[in-house]
């Protein structure tokens, strides 16, 4: 017979692989292109003394909103497989926790893996340590997330503890080793009891919007956001969170005065690019939960209102990063109008990607796609003002009239 971990491990891999590989693999994908892309602008051996004059507190706090940043996007496409009916069965099988940790342990450190990366800009040799210890601590965070509201109290929790654990890897070489050891204890030692106890526990929650639409175009954002709010909580608060993880480190750049002030508003630029695939996310989510109410033919909303309710939300969601990225830079005005309208295209770009799926019934969102958008919007953006502020704008003023005119042609071949 088998032994009980190995059959265990074997069954979870047959039932989680494929579901997985589907929810996950765009995400991953975008984090390794993003976080090399931020690797080739800009310069190493500017950002590892950067990283190597911070203190523990900061390195610590950088690193926890990082990794709970990650976990609150990848997490709740996670619940679906892991938490869902599909291994139900094998809950209900005598295995212990042991078992279950060395199960998922694997599944889990796979999409934690792009976001410890970002652990290789500290110094070496100690920077591939504190990657191990990263990964560890990104994988035991993403199953309260994968749990929705009823992991919020042992998400917060883990995230104290991880952040203690992330303070002391960066106090020394003795701390570090600790860490790594404690991380990973953690993790395969506790991930298949936290993971049995969040199973157990039943979730969901019904939330809603005050007052009436008194338009078109307030019907419609409150119509997506409310189905948002009621079946995909976990994707929005993701949105708003996670592109605020990378400008931590826009943060350590500027206290360390490390980078001139042209490398600030490049790194402004691509760590504002870095948080902008979780918005994307979240309105691909909104495509398959509305489906063919997405963009329906006989609705009184017209073609051009549906692009610009997109727009307003998008533009909600991402907000909160550019009004980040503005405050820790401080650029002079033609800095802060050129950031503006470089997320204007970059919000553009996302209406255009989820439109084109939306308009084609529900198909999954093109993250290559907006990748490709991205860094040409940001290389035009890097080109001297003002041809490149005003290349921005116009590639976004672009971007939505032809979304605008796919959506019309389609009406009129569904009527």
């Amino acid at each position: 017979m088998r032994p009980v971990p190995l059959l265990s491990l074997q069954l979870v891999a047959r039932t989680v692989a494929s579901p997985l590989g589907r929810r996950l693999a765009p995400g991953v994908v975008a984090g390794v292109v993003l976080l090399t892309w931020l690797w080739v602008a800009l310069p190493i051996a500017d950002l590892r003394r950067a990283a190597s004059g911070t203190d523990p507190m900061t390195a610590a706090t950088i690193g926890l909103l990082l990794l709970v940043a990650q976990a609150l996007v990848l997490g709740p496409r996670l619940g679906g497989v892991l938490l869902g009916p599909g291994l139900a069965w094998l809950r209900r099988q005598p295995l212990g926790g042991g078992p279950w940790s060395l199960a998922l342990a694997p599944w889990l450190l796979l999409p934690a893996l792009p976001c410890a990366m970002v652990a290789l800009m500290w110094p070496w040799p100690g920077s591939l340590a504190l990657l191990g210890c990263w990964a560890a601590l990104g994988a035991l965070l993403l199953l309260p997330a994968a749990a929705g509201l009823r992991g919020i109290v042992p998400g917060a929790a883990s995230a104290c503890g991880a952040w203690g654990l992330l303070w002391l890897a960066s106090s020394g070489p003795s701390g570090l080793v600790v860490a790594i050891l404690l991380a990973w204890g953690a993790l395969l030692a506790g991930s298949g009891r936290l993971y049995l106890w969040l199973a157990a526990r039943p979730g969901g929650v019904a939330l809603g919007l005050p007052g009436r639409p008194r338009s078109p175009m307030g019907a419609l954002l409150r119509r997506d956001l409310l189905a948002l709010l009621r079946r995909a909580p976990g994707s929005l608060v993701a949105a708003l969170l996670l592109p605020l993880a990378p400008l931590a480190l826009l943060w350590a750049f500027r206290a360390s005065a490390q980078l001139s002030e042209p490398g600030l508003l490049l790194a402004a630029r691509v760590l504002l690019a870095l948080g902008t695939p979780t918005v994307l996310v979240v309105l691909g989510r909104l495509v398959d939960l509305l489906g063919a109410r997405f963009d329906a033919p006989r609705e009184p909303a017209s073609p051009g209102l549906r692009v610009a309710s997109l727009a307003l939300l998008a533009a909600g969601v991402h907000a909160p990063a550019l009004a980040l990225a503005l405050v820790l830079l401080r650029p002079p005005l033609v800095g802060a109008l050129g950031l503006a309208l470089l997320s204007v295209a970059m919000v553009s770009g996302m209406v255009v990607v989820i439109g084109w799926s939306g308009g084609r019934r529900a198909r999954p969102a093109n993250v290559g796609t907006f990748l490709a958008w991205t860094t040409v919007v940001v290389a035009m953006a890097c080109a001297p003002w003002p041809v490149g502020t005003l290349t921005s704008l116009a590639a976004a003023c672009g971007g939505l009239a032809v979304v605008r005119w796919r959506l019309a042609m389609l009406r009129r071949r569904k009527t």
